[in-house]
């Protein structure tokens, strides 16, 4: 049978803090038929660490943190001063399959994927929904964020003309996340979310199947990491209160300090190892696992474990938070989700990938080529012949 499009397309979608364990019969019957008739892996493995910005850009470019550059959702750069949840592409030194997409005219359309706004060296996306550049306005965009619009749009997408349509399309839903730092990952209010968005989904996919090219379209479903209940604080005014060191944190879970001069810094990890509530890392001995060796990522780097977070108690903030992530990714609880279907994928079970895999594995479906290398690879073995 003669195939009813000429090109393949690609719909990826992230589910940010979905959590494999939250895809079960009774939680989200849909993605559970879909992983089970599909490419089912038991889990995905995040970078470190195990936060949003860090891992959409993993899984967006197939580059480790150490090569992408997106150390943390805060960091300080030397010469571009400080990131903060920005979503100004520029910031990737990789890459992102959008923007080698573009340069080889391949269309592709972005609804609010984090790092999508502005242009990647010059490089847009052809088609985008962008979140608010200003900071204010972005948080209540996500605390407002409309799923029925998004679903919309997407499949408008689908339904555009050969010529104008899309064969890339990144879709990013937040509010499991938002649920889990709330709520904590297994409670009945996360979990909901989750019902809500395989209830969404399966909508999506009935409109989409009077496509007459439905069953040329490839889905690939995925999250950034896992989610785990914090129930230990560890209080940073302990930290802050006798250091004057230049620091960046985020997602309660580890510190990035900066400074160029070598006495403070010693002077600082001296000080930091006294403690038994965390680790401390310098520069030269992160762990190899990690692949965080970049400029970005500062001198020293403290972490914790689960269920350990870190908070000031100075500046408690108004609504206690039960959900934490960012930690190591070995640890099980960072686990993210991966599941995939489609005619370039073959039934497949798999105990787990790696998240920088997932970028070359569709750009060897859509036949894009990266111009710069990258530690990721096509898992050949999901797909079909």
């Amino acid at each position: 049978m003669l195939s009813l499009i000429l090109s393949a397309i690609v719909v990826l979608i992230s589910f940010d803090g979905l959590k494999p364990s939250q895809v079960t019969p009774e939680i989200a019957p849909l993605f559970y038929a879909l992983k089970q008739n599909g490419v089912d892996a038991a889990y995905m493995e995040p970078s470190f660490p195990a936060s949003t910005f860090i891992n959409h850009a993993s899984l967006i470019t197939g580059c480790t943190t150490e090569e992408h550059g997106i150390v943390s959702n805060a960091f300080i750069d030397s010469k571009e001063g400080e990131f903060r949840m920005s979503n100004d592409a520029k910031w990737q030194e990789c890459e992102p399959l959008w923007a080698a997409a573009s340069r080889q005219k391949i269309k592709n359309a972005s609804y609010v994927w984090p790092m999508t706004s502005g242009d990647w060296h010059g490089i847009k996306p052809t088609y985008a929904v962008e979140t608010p550049t200003e900071r204010k306005k972005a948080d209540r965009f996500f605390r407002h964020f409309d799923n029925k619009k998004e679903w919309g749009q997407i499949l408008d997408w689908l339904k555009l003309p050969e010529e104008k349509r899309p064969q890339l399309i990144l879709g990013y839903f937040p509010d499991v996340d938002g649920a889990g730092h709330r709520f904590g990952p297994e409670a009945p209010q996360t979990l909901n979310v989750v019902k809500k968005y395989d209830r969404q989904f399966a909508q999506f996919l009935k409109a989409a199947q009077k496509l007459p090219y439905y069953n040329e379209i490839d889905f690939v479903i995925v999250s950034d990491h896992g989610m785990a209940l914090g129930t230990k604080p560890v209080d940073t005014d302990i930290i802050f209160d006798p250091l004057k060191v230049t620091t960046t944190t985020s997602s309660g879970t580890y510190i990035n300090f900066y400074t160029k001069d070598a006495q403070e810094l010693n002077a600082t990890k001296n000080f930091l190892k006294k403690f038994p509530q965390w680790h401390v890392y310098s520069a030269d001995a992160f762990p190899k696992h990690w692949h965080y060796n970049n400029p970005r990522s500062g001198n020293l780097v403290l972490t914790v474990d689960p269920p350990y977070y870190l908070v000031s108690q100075k500046k408690l903030p108004k609504k206690k938070t039960f959900g934490y992530h960012g930690y190591d990714p070995q640890f099980p609880e960072m686990r993210a989700f991966f599941a995939a279907w489609g005619p370039h994928f073959k039934k497949t079970n798999l105990k787990n990938i790696k998240n920088i895999d997932v970028a070359p594995t569709i750009a060897k479906i859509l036949k894009i080529s990266f111009q710069d290398k990258r530690s990721g690879k096509p898992i050949n073995s999901i797909l079909s012949n």
